[in-house]
């Protein structure tokens, strides 16, 4: 196989990039470098050695000269950028089920059931068919009836941090056996979360500088009329923020949204046509979530 000649198109191509392909297909980092295609090589350099900002390709609209020979294109579409950002099997998908319950009289809310089903393993199963297969792994966060949450067939791991500290105390156990590039974080008592969930906080991904994509949806009766509020419990974040977590729990903190604020956050809508009103209706007492079964 001949490899295709590097060539500017227009002044187009950001020159940095180009030079960085040109790189790649000499410098031998895969053992076939010199038969694959110089693009595939340099964007497998690109994400190992977080050069994709240097490339610029989120910043330039290609044409079909782009690194072209007469017989091969290999433009930079927007839409390989988009599914070499986050491919499949990424993320690792965690259920924060480690509350008190105190608003449902102390119960073990993860375990209280929404059709039959106990919440953390309804959100389990929607998790395992989201849309795009970008979720590897799963993991539960509890913090009592262990046992119960192992049933379910996937890692349980209770807070490091004493006395129910909160939500971002899931985040960090999460975050601390996350061996995926990136996490997400889903509460147990929101049943009826998006199946394109995913899909959709990973496209705020296609810009390389995010580090934290989050959910905000219309709050009010059944999601209608009301004002966007941030979803904090909804997050997709870059596993790589485990020591900023650390640092940020060891001086106290506990707030997840001052947490997120230190770093770059894309907040995601989810109030689109066709967007479940009850899709982020959370059930913080029994008769809410009585509620949401008959809805």
């Amino acid at each position: 196989m001949t490899t295709p000649t590097l060539r500017r198109c227009a002044g187009r191509c950001p020159p940095r990039g180009l030079a960085l392909l040109g790189a790649a297909r000499r410098s031998g980092h895969h053992p076939r470098a010199a038969s694959r295609h110089p693009l595939k090589v340099a964007m497998r350099v690109a994400r190992q050695s977080r050069f994709h900002r240097i490339l610029g390709f989120s910043h330039f609209t290609p044409t079909a000269e782009c690194f072209a020979t007469a017989s091969t294109c290999a433009h930079y579409s927007s839409h390989f950028a988009r599914s070499h950002l986050i491919q499949s099997s990424e993320i690792t998908a965690l259920v924060l089920a480690g509350g008190r319950g105190s608003r449902m009289g102390g119960v073990d809310k993860g375990l209280q059931k929404f059709r039959d089903t106990p919440m953390a393993l309804n959100a389990l199963l929607r998790l395992q068919i989201q849309e795009g297969g970008l979720v590897g792994n799963l993991m539960v966060n509890a913090n009592r009836n262990l046992a119960a949450y192992e049933a379910f067939g996937h890692p349980v791991w209770p807070d490091s941090l004493p006395d129910y500290a909160g939500p971002l105390a899931g985040f960090l156990t999460g975050l601390s056996h996350c061996e995926t590039p990136y996490l997400l974080t889903v509460p147990c008592d929101t049943p009826l979360f998006p199946l394109n969930l995913v899909q959709r906080l990973a496209a705020a991904f296609d810009d390389p500088a995010t580090e934290i994509a989050m959910v905000s949806a219309r709050e009010g009766e059944n999601g209608a009329g009301g004002e966007l509020r941030t979803q904090p419990v909804f997050c997709l974040m870059r596993a790589e923020l485990l020591p900023s977590l650390i640092a940020f729990t060891q001086a106290g903190e506990r707030k997840i949204d001052r947490w997120t604020g230190q770093h770059r956050t894309v907040i995601v809508p989810f109030d689109q046509p066709g967007d479940d009103r009850q899709a982020f209706f959370n059930a913080n007492t029994l008769a809410e979530l009585q509620s949401l079964e008959g809805g």
